[in-house]
């Protein structure tokens, strides 16, 4: 499962800090955004499908996924949701993508933030 490769590291530029998330690809580290879902929830496939269509417009992005449900998964969502510092009651929630430094949770939360979240760090 690519979800147990991948590196987080801590930047800071600007004087803002931000988290990173890499996966070894082709002898580098490559930034790459998380997805978490749940494979049986219609939500879930509808925001995987938004994804799909946003890499259409973003070839440079990469995005590892994990199923909620399967074995380990549950516990990297844990450790990004405490290094992202997302809220206690957001935890539960599903879909959540990890891009570019920032937690969105939630379909309404990832289709309204992401793209501009790419277009901001192009």
């Amino acid at each position: 499962m690519l979800l147990e490769k991948i590196r987080v590291t801590r930047e800071t530029a600007a004087s803002k800090e931000r988290v990173r998330i890499s996966l070894f690809e082709n002898g580098e580290w490559v930034e790459v955004a998380v997805y978490f879902f749940n494979a049986e929830d219609f939500v879930s496939q509808r925001v995987r499908a938004y994804l799909k269509d946003l890499r259409v417009h973003y070839p440079s992005l990469r995005i590892v996924e994990g199923d909620i449900r399967e074995k380990g998964v549950q516990e990297i969502k844990e450790a990004l949701d405490n290094l992202f510092g997302v809220p206690e009651k957001l935890r539960t929630e599903l879909p959540c993508l990890f891009i570019r430094g920032e937690a969105l949770v939630g379909e309404k939360g990832i289709i309204t933030r992401a793209e501009e979240i790419l277009r901001s760090h192009q």
